[in-house]
């Protein structure tokens, strides 16, 4: 796997609600050593970005799939690498492609990955460990255990599926189904695996080509060869009806009598060394956006609110009264912030900066620049209120999302749903601003039968209008 430079860097973060990568701005990213568990949707969502690694990363509980790649937007050199993907409702990893809509997850690398227990919906379509419509996907070197409502490995269309091992499977081991446009390979390599416990009594097999749903949508070479089972010979290698038309290899093929392997939490190949902070010289680094700080630490001075009487000593006391929240500081560039449970105090400084506080009452300033303050945090109106202190209409953007702003359809906010009053004055109303004190409320049903729910603050009592909203 060949070495990629990354502009930034996302790592020791524990989080427990959806991780989403959606669009450019997160081109050529490395999430390592992330924690994502609890969460009611899926672990990390991927929607249009390139050059992106994810890496020694744990998800654990998750209530979609753990690791997605959209539908409704491409992607170009994604590699999922050593992670580990627990109890989770869907499928492990999943990856789509609608080509009809020019959707499809090219070069997409699956690699060294520990799966376990997955599928636990068991409802509408079959959800798998491993879950591919792509085309030339490199599926190599996993752990796939307990696909407790599919195939441990499901693809849909042309790749390499190499050196896995599958074992206790509710259908195949490794399983293909057509009705996805193979790449420009046109073939699938079945080679190197080790299946155990699929569902014979089923009528499936450790390696199973299904049967032909669409023609035109089709690998026509398929190689399998050298893979080991420890199940019935008689569904070792399971070929539907109407294969006749195809090229099918199978060679190789052996008895397996050793045990479930040792996956070790390690990366299998050298870890690429970004710069996720540039050099504090007074040129611009190439960096556009440095490493995000998610666990910043306090620095008492200078604090936020100065001591109005300073006292004449050199050293400032360590422990100013009232104790600020915890402070940190952006750079000139294009930073990525990323909060704690807590409150938080931060400061973005130059640059087009992000800045996603997450819970706790913070204090947020975006300094020049076009920045975005995202709330995708589940909202309380006494312990999570944000105040921003430097909004500028003319630059900023708020983002919220629709997971926890229900009721908002995607996209930016209609003028409908934006009401600059105390209350909502009517149905539609779901976004209040009351620009006497600046406060902003959520109200999810515009009647008064819900009471509405206060975010967020503008210190300076801005002007703000519906188009300054984006709902993702």
């Amino acid at each position: 796997m060949t070495e990629q430079t990354y502009t930034r860097v996302i790592e020791n973060l524990v989080l427990t609600s959806t991780l989403r990568l959606e669009g450019p701005e997160w081109d050529n990213t490395l999430i390592r050593n992330v924690t994502i568990k609890n969460t009611s949707g899926d672990g990390i969502f991927i929607k249009n970005v390139n050059n992106l690694r994810i890496e020694n990363s744990t998800l654990d509980n998750i209530g979609g799939s753990g690791i997605r790649l959209s539908s409704s937007g491409g992607s170009d050199n994604v590699q999922i690498v050593h992670n580990k993907i627990t109890n989770v409702k869907a499928n492990g990893i999943s990856a789509a492609q609608r080509l009809e809509d020019g959707v499809d997850h090219t070069n997409l690398k699956i690699v060294g990955n520990y799966l376990d227990t997955t599928g636990l919906n068991k409802a509408g379509g079959l959800e798998h460990g491993i879950y591919v419509q792509t085309s030339d996907t490199l599926i190599e070197n996993n752990i796939v255990l307990n696909s407790v409502d599919g195939n441990g490995i499901s693809v849909r269309s042309s790749g390499i599926i190499r050196g896995n091992y599958v074992e206790k499977t509710n259908e195949a081991g490794i399983g293909y189904y057509s009705d996805h446009m193979a790449g420009p390979t046109d073939t699938l390599v079945v080679e190197n695996n080790v299946l155990r416990g699929w569902n014979d009594a089923g009528g499936y097999g450790g390696v199973h080509l299904k049967r032909v749903v669409d023609p035109d949508n089709h690998v026509n070479t398929f190689k399998v060869a050298n893979n080991d089972f420890s199940g019935p010979t008689s569904s070792w290698v399971k070929i539907a009806d109407g294969y006749d038309n195809y090229s099918v290899q199978v060679s190789g093929s052996e008895a397996y009598a050793g045990g479930t392997p040792t996956w070790t939490p390690t990366s299998p190949t050298p870890t690429p060394e970004p710069t996720p902070e540039p050099t504090p010289t007074p040129e611009p680094t190439p960096t556009p956006e440095p490493t995000p700080e998610p666990t910043p630490t306090p620095e008492p001075t200078p604090t936020p609110e100065p001591t109005p009487e300073p006292t004449p000593t050199p050293e400032p006391t360590p422990e100013p009264t009232p104790t600020p929240p915890s402070g940190i500081s952006g750079t000139a560039g294009n930073d990525r912030y990323f909060g704690t449970s807590g409150a938080d105090n931060y400061s973005g400084l130059g640059g087009s900066d992000r800045i996603a506080a997450k819970g706790g009452n913070d204090i947020l300033s975006g300094g020049s620049g076009k920045d975005y303050f995202v709330f995708d945090t589940a909202l309380s109106a006494t312990t999570n209120v944000d105040k921003i202190m430097d909004w500028y209409r003319s630059d900023d953007t708020i983002n919220l999302d629709d997971a926890i702003f229900t009721n908002i359809s995607r996209g930016k906010l209609t003028s409908s749903a934006f009401y600059s009053g105390e209350k909502a004055h009517d149905s539609s109303d779901r976004i209040i601003y009351n620009k006497t004190t600046g406060e902003l409320f959520y109200d999810k049903d515009g009647t008064g039968s819900a009471q509405q729910i206060k975010f967020a603050e503008l210190a300076n009592k801005a002007a703000i209008s519906y188009s300054d909203f984006y709902i993702f």
